[in-house]
């Protein structure tokens, strides 16, 4: 599957990573169809840290995000 992730500072790179796939019978398996940016997502963008906090590449950005569940484990009760 396809996946954007920061591969330098101001450089975004496509990558083919495996589909994720429930590992566990309590999780759950989300299709993103949305992220949001926010002004972390920003510092990595421009600088590739944020004070001493510094990201390894490829980093994905985009943590506020929203999708549609494609599968559940089988101890998952409250989403469908």
């Amino acid at each position: 599957m396809k996946s954007i992730a920061l591969a330098a500072p101001h450089k975004f790179a496509s990558l083919e990573i495996e589909k994720p796939s429930i590992q566990k019978p309590d999780e759950v398996l989300i299709k993103i169809t949305s992220v949001g940016v926010c002004g972390s997502d920003i510092h990595y963008y421009s600088h590739g840290r944020i004070g001493d906090q510094i990201i390894s590449y490829p980093f994905r950005v985009g943590h506020e995000c929203a999708g549609i569940v494609e599968s559940t484990g089988e101890e998952v009760k409250n989403v469908k």
